[in-house]
């Protein structure tokens, strides 16, 4: 496939480009210790439950983790956090590719811009270096749209029934593809849709002997609980950080372009086109995932709906979308320029922009890549515990998941360690714990997922306090209180 399009100048750029960026992403991953991740809490516990899943089969049908992505990350993770990041990388290198081919296949210019575009994406670019299900997710929905694009409706039908089990954001495509399958009158295809749904129910049904367990395990059950509800523009406000202002702009005057174009496209409907219109299926699955995606996760987190939790990362999902809006306005403008005798200033300015493209992780200190906020303190408490506590023979409790990163614990060997949600009896932890255990306490997870209030420990005469850490900079976490980690030995 790649020797395929070098040949053509245009694409020449692009590899060029795409080589580039793919070289400072894995010089980047090279130097970073392995114990690093620039995600604190789930894409741990997605690590996690893919490098253990060969050891516990359940753990593959864990509807938190998402089956599909844990099938996928299990063999990357065996080799640690750095494994599964290089499955992250790969990833976006293939995301990649495919953008590129859709582009072509429109006979779209600037191609060399997609991976600066897609790569230096400010909420994109460090999760690259996580575990977390984001990137992995854009990957099959753009490689869902390409397959349309080229006609394999099929095909794209059954790639797309598999999306909720990457995210469950991928239930949005699902009125999307089933419109554009009517349309296409390609009714017997719409039952592909649940593909992927019956095939993991059937691969689950030996452990959960129930065809109903996909539902009856549904892991967001009474999540509202923790996690609230928010501001409904919170997604909206947030683009100028996520996005980068340049690229929000390009997104809005592409966005306006794409609108155009659906809309030319309802109007030859009538005559029969709108079923050959490749430019308008492309847009309306592009540019209506990005409206429903925003659309939805706004009402839940705005409703506290389905476990939503205000979290700046879920627009990770759509960046490549994002950037293919961007590239299709961009030719536009491109093709206006170059009419009026000013595509050279055109490409020009451009260029120049393409370096606040990369510039702007810089600006907005996502590289160099280090430790922030809640992970380092945790990595300092875990740090001390190692080489100061006097005696480490009882067995380590824990709720912030970087912390069986920071004491190398196996969390499935509940002899050595265990979550919080075992001590059952919240109000008096010591009748669940024997002489001897530690607990590593944060006010995050500790407090909330955990449901253990400080004050379990801190007035209990059974406890004692063997260390405290607080970031440099004080901060609040979920429930507005300022994070912390406590280190408790049980009497």
């Amino acid at each position: 496939m790649f020797t395929s399009f070098i040949s053509e100048t245009k694409n020449r750029y692009f590899v060029l480009s795409l080589f580039c960026c793919t070289l400072f992403i894995l010089v980047q991953w090279a130097i970073l210790p392995a114990s690093y991740t620039s995600d604190t809490a789930d894409g741990v516990w997605h690590y996690l439950l893919a490098r253990y899943s060969y050891w516990n089969p359940a753990f593959e049908l864990d509807l938190w983790a998402k089956p599909v992505f844990t099938i996928l990350a299990a063999p990357f993770a065996q080799f640690g956090l750095k494994g599964i990041h290089f499955m992250q990388i790969i990833c976006s290198f293939l995301t990649s590719i495919i953008l590129l081919k859709i582009a072509d296949f429109f006979n779209i210019k600037h191609l060399w811009l997609i991976p600066i575009l897609l790569l230096f994406t400010p909420v994109y670019f460090p999760e690259l270096f996580s575990g977390l299900t984001e990137i992995v997710f854009a990957f099959f929905l753009v490689w869902g749209i390409y397959l349309v694009v080229i006609n394999e409706w099929l095909l794209a039908t059954v790639l797309f029934s598999f999306l909720p089990f990457v995210r469950q954001e991928g239930y949005f495509i699902f009125p999307l593809m089933g419109l554009l399958l009517l349309i296409q009158k390609k009714y017997f295809y719409i039952p592909a849709l649940l593909t992927g749904y019956m095939l993991v129910t059937i691969y689950g049904y030996s452990t959960h002997h129930s065809l109903m367990w996909i539902s009856d395990n549904n892991p967001y059950k009474g999540a509202q609980d923790i996690y609230g509800k928010g501001d409904f523009f919170f997604y909206i406000n947030a683009l100028d950080e996520l996005l980068g202002t340049s690229r929000k702009v390009l997104l809005y005057t592409g966005g306006i372009i794409s609108l155009y174009t659906l809309i030319h496209g309802l109007f030859t409907f009538k005559k029969n086109t709108i079923t050959e219109n490749k430019l308008f299926h492309f847009h309306f699955l592009t540019l209506g995932f990005i409206v429903l995606f925003i659309t939805a996760e706004s009402i839940f987190w705005a409703f506290g709906l389905f476990g939503a939790l205000g979290m700046h990362r879920l627009i990770t999902c759509i960046v490549p979308l994002v950037v293919l809006i961007i590239i299709f306005g961009l030719d536009v403008i491109y093709t206006f320029a170059s009419k009026y005798g000013f595509s050279k200033i055109y490409i020009l300015t451009l260029s120049i922009f393409s370096i606040f493209f990369v510039n702007i992780i810089f600006k907005m200190h996502y590289w160099p890549m280090e430790l922030k906020d809640e992970t380092v303190v945790v990595a300092d408490a875990c740090a001390w515990y190692k080489t100061n506590s006097p005696d480490k023979k009882g067995k380590v409790y824990f709720s912030h998941p970087y912390t069986i990163i920071g004491l190398d614990l196996n969390p499935y060997d509940s002899k050595k360690s265990q979550e919080t949600y075992a001590i059952s009896d919240k109000q008096h932890p010591e009748n669940n714990m024997q002489e001897g255990d530690v607990i590593v306490w944060d006010a995050h997870f500790g407090a909330n997922e955990g449901k253990l209030p400080l004050t379990s420990f801190t007035q209990n005469p059974n406890f004692i306090l063997l260390n405290q850490f607080s970031p440099e900079n004080a901060f609040n976490v979920l429930g507005d209180q300022p994070f912390g980690v406590y280190i408790f030995k049980r009497k």
